[in-house]
């Protein structure tokens, strides 16, 4: 169990750095870096992807959170 722990808690850690590159790249802020920065439809794909992704984690974490909470419920 705390193997599972750790990675889930790495999985997390890695996949808040993608994000942060991912918003990084799709933002205005590469403008400055770059010069003129044209979205391209790969670009959007993958953005749409990351959003649905991180909607379903989100879900499947307050699920977990929320059977986590049973047990404390029944033993009170």
């Amino acid at each position: 169990m705390q193997y599972v722990i750790y990675g889930i808690a790495s999985f997390f850690f890695l996949y808040g750095i993608i994000l942060l590159a991912e918003g990084f790249y799709t933002t205005s802020a590469v403008k400055e870096l770059h010069g003129e920065f044209k979205t391209t439809a790969c670009g959007r794909c993958i953005s749409g992807m990351f959003v649905f992704l991180t909607y379903v984690l989100g879900v499947a974490w307050l699920g977990v959170f929320g059977f986590s909470a049973v047990p404390v419920f029944m033993f009170y």
